[in-house]
C-alpha cells in the first residue's frame, strides 16, 4: 500500500482522510501516528432528502461511520453536522472550522451580459440546496415585487426538474438567467455584481457558497438550522428563513428587493466565526486538536 509505504521511508505523524467513501478504513491503525477523519456529511441524510434510498447507499452510510469511530479523531467543520451525528448516531464529532479563502484571485469580466440588478443562487442547482425551495418562492415573489429578477449558476443534474421549475414561472421564466457551470473566476466576477446571493439550502456543512458570498460582501439569504445560520448574521450580512418555509423565503426576497432590509452588499465579514476561520488561526487550531487527540487501542 502506497501509505505505508511512505510510512516506512518517512513516518507521517499524523494522517487525515475523507470520510466519502469510507477512505479512511484503508488506513491502518498505527501506534506512531494520528488518524483523523473530516466529516463532511451523513449519507444517510442526504440521500433521504434526494430520494436516494437504497441498500447500496445504506451501506456506505454505515461504512463511513465506521471509519469515523475507527480513527482517532472523527470532525467536522460545522457545529450543525456535529450535533447531528450526536443525536442521531450517538457519536461524539469535534468541531474544527476550516480556513476561509477565495479560490483565485483571478477576477474575470463576466462571460455572459448581466442584468442591471439581479440576485443570485448558485452551486449545485438542487433539492437539498434550496433550489426547489426558491423555484416555488420565486411566483409568490413575483407579486410583490414584479421586476425581482435572478441569475443562476451552477449545475442541474436533472434536466427534467430544471425544465419543471421553468414552466412553473410561465411568462416570467425569462426573469430568470440560467448560465451552467462557471469557471471560478468567471463565477466570483458574476457574484460580485449581485446585490444579494439566495442560498437557503435544506441540509448543509458551512457551505462553501455562503463564506464566498460573505467574503465578497454580499448578503446572504439562507435557511436557519442547515449550518446557514453558523455563518450568517441576521440583520447584519444576511437574513435566515425557517427550514421549507416558502412564504418566509418569498416575503424576504421581496424585502430585500425593495431595500427594506438593515443588510447591504459592501460589508467587511469579520464575525466571530469569520476570524476563526482565517487561515492561520483555523490550521493551528487543526493541529491542536489533532496533537490532543488520544490514540485508540490498537
Amino acid at each position: 500500500m502506497a501509505l505505508e509505504r511512505r510510512h516506512a521511508a518517512a513516518p507521517f505523524r499524523i494522517v487525515q482522510s475523507a470520510d466519502y467513501c469510507a477512505a479512511g478504513l484503508f488506513v491502518r491503525r498505527h501506534r506512531d501516528r494520528i488518524h483523523a477523519v473530516r466529516c463532511s456529511s451523513d449519507a444517510d441524510q442526504l440521500n433521504k432528502i434526494d430520494g436516494t434510498v437504497c441498500a447500496a447507499e445504506l451501506f456506505r452510510g454505515y461504512l463511513e461511520r465506521l471509519s469515523m469511530r475507527r480513527a482517532d479523531l472523527a470532525y467536522a467543520p460545522s457545529r450543525t453536522l456535529a450535533e447531528h451525528f450526536d443525536r442521531v448516531h450517538k457519536m461524539t464529532i469535534g468541531v474544527i472550522r476550516p480556513p476561509r479563502f477565495l479560490e483565485t484571485q483571478d477576477l474575470s469580466l463576466p462571460p455572459i451580459q448581466l442584468p442591471r440588478r439581479f440576485f443570485l443562487h448558485f452551486g449545485q442547482l438542487m433539492e437539498r440546496k434550496g433550489t426547489a425551495l426558491l423555484a416555488q418562492a420565486l411566483p409568490i415573489a413575483w407579486k410583490m415585487v414584479p421586476d425581482l429578477t435572478m441569475v443562476w449558476c451552477g449545475r442541474c443534474w436533472d434536466q427534467s426538474k430544471l425544465q419543471d421549475w421553468q414552466s412553473s414561472w410561465g411568462d416570467r421564466a425569462h426573469q430568470v438567467q440560467i448560465t451552467g457551470p462557471l469557471a471560478k473566476p468567471q463565477m466570483y466576477a458574476v457574484l460580485q455584481r449581485a446585490d444579494a446571493a439566495v442560498l437557503p439550502t435544506q441540509v448543509d456543512n458551512l457551505p462553501n457558497t455562503v463564506i464566498e458570498s460573505l467574503m465578497f460582501g454580499i448578503p446572504v439569504l439562507g435557511s436557519r438550522g442547515a449550518s446557514v445560520d453558523e455563518l450568517v448574521e441576521e440583520g447584519r450580512t444576511g437574513h435566515l428563513i425557517a427550514l421549507g418555509d416558502v412564504d418566509g423565503l418569498a416575503g424576504t426576497l421581496a424585502k430585500m428587493w425593495r431595500g427594506e432590509s438593515s443588510v447591504s452588499k459592501g460589508f467587511e465579514w469579520n464575525s466571530d466565526i469569520a476570524n476563526e476561520m482565517r487561515p492561520q488561526r483555523a490550521i493551528a487550531n487543526l493541529f491542536v486538536h489533532l496533537m490532543n487527540a488520544k490514540r485508540k487501542p490498537r
